[in-house]
């Protein structure tokens, strides 16, 4: 006698024979009179009772079949084209290879998560691996002194934090972060990689890309590019009211040029350094002579005259000359000592007093004599501090 069992999702039943078993499926089927039925049919119940346990996964299984995976320690279901895991993630060094669209996937190497998509594995997080330890940007509250726990973006590498973005006022961590005192508005960085004050310290004002054009306190800023105004003449470095710069410095050697249409200067002369044999004052009268290249004046009427001792140049050349370096106003006006008296517009010349003028005599004049012409005048004959027009001859 012939029997028929339907099989869900399988189109097919399966017919079964007298006397004979079937194995179309994981279990043994028998037939009416098939031998020792009895044990058959006792070993299909304990495989059911057991979910198939095995290493290796039950042969001809069907549709909504559970089998114990000895190997992963997973109770896994039959979905009809694929064995999957139940309530559980797979966990293994290597990424499954009969994952369905949404199996999740713990990376033992990395000690990261994965999602299948239905044709790859995609990490969820963490996004570093294992031998990366913690290396990402995450939100942090950081308790302070005196009270709150301002909010702020940690930047990690290898579990260590390097760099902290803040938009709170400055405060103190209750727990010492290493290499951060202080947390600063804006970004700060650890002292531990950067020695001595952070390269950047203060508060972007303008979240402006692709460049920053508005910014607060910069203490130090180091450019490796050309720095490029957005139109012509449209960007100032500095200010006129209290914005001035103390020292802009430019590459020392040839081919480094100021390009400009004019320029602006607080003082009124053009100097350039001379070797002198003497330290010379300022505002003295010097000559070409001595045992270097220019010498104090000490003799009236010099025609070796060159110019004058400048204090603040407006202009300096030679800056960088070695031994006694005098800067010597030759055109301009600076401060000169002269002895009087003398008016507004008369010329002067050096004296035989060292470094002082005085008014030219015209019966001792030799050509190359004049320093240039006063613009104070003196009544007496004392010795003061008067405004000379430098290289007028």
């Amino acid at each position: 006698m012939t029997y028929t069992i339907t099989v869900a999702n399988q189109a097919a039943p399966i017919n079964i024979q007298q006397g004979v078993s079937d194995n179309s499926t994981s279990l043994t089927l028998v037939g009416k009179n098939y031998p020792n039925y009895g044990q058959l049919l006792q070993q299909d119940l304990v495989n059911l009772l057991q979910n198939f346990a095995g290493s290796g996964a039950p042969t001809n299984p069907v549709t909504g079949q559970l089998w114990y995976n000895y190997g992963t320690s997973l109770l896994q279901i039959y979905n009809g084209a694929a064995w999957r895991s139940i309530g559980s993630i797979t966990s293994s060094t290597t990424a499954p290879t009969n994952g369905i669209q949404g199996d999740l996937w713990y990376d033992t190497t990395n000690q990261q998560i994965n999602v299948y998509t239905g044709s790859a594995w995609v990490i969820v997080g963490p996004t570093y691996t294992a031998s990366q330890q913690k290396t990402t940007a995450s939100a942090l509250s950081i308790p302070a002194v005196g009270g709150g726990s301002p909010t702020v973006l940690a930047f990690y590498i290898g579990n260590t934090i390097i760099g902290i973005l803040s938009g709170s006022a400055t405060f103190t961590p209750v727990t010492n972060i290493s290499g951060f005192t202080t947390v600063q508005p804006g970004y700060n960085v650890s002292t531990n990689i950067f020695t001595g004050a952070p390269p950047v310290t203060g508060q972007i004002l303008t979240n402006a890309q692709p460049y920053i054009t508005s910014v607060g306190t910069l203490t130090s800023l180091t450019v490796s590019g050309a720095i490029v105004p957005s139109s012509n003449a449209s960007i100032n470095i500095g200010g006129t009211s209290s914005q001035y710069f103390n020292n802009i410095y430019a590459a020392n050697f040839v081919g480094t040029t100021f390009s400009g249409v004019s320029t602006t200067a607080k003082y009124a002369d053009l100097a350039e350094n001379y070797i002198s044999d003497t330290i010379a004052g300022p505002n003295d009268i010097m000559v070409i002579g001595g045992s270097e290249e220019v010498t104090v004046s000490t003799r009236s009427h010099d025609s070796r005259v060159i110019g004058v001792m400048s204090k603040n140049p407006a202009y300096l050349m030679n800056s960088t000359i070695s031994d006694i370096g005098s800067a010597i106003a030759l055109t301009g006006r600076v401060p000169v000592r002269v002895k009087g008296p003398v008016n507004k517009g008369d010329c002067i010349v050096s004296s035989d007093i060292a470094g002082v003028g005085e008014k030219l005599d015209m019966f001792k004049y030799t050509p190359g004599c004049i320093v240039g012409k006063t613009l104070d005048s003196i009544d007496d004959d004392s010795i003061k501090l008067v405004e000379v027009v430098i290289g007028i001859r």
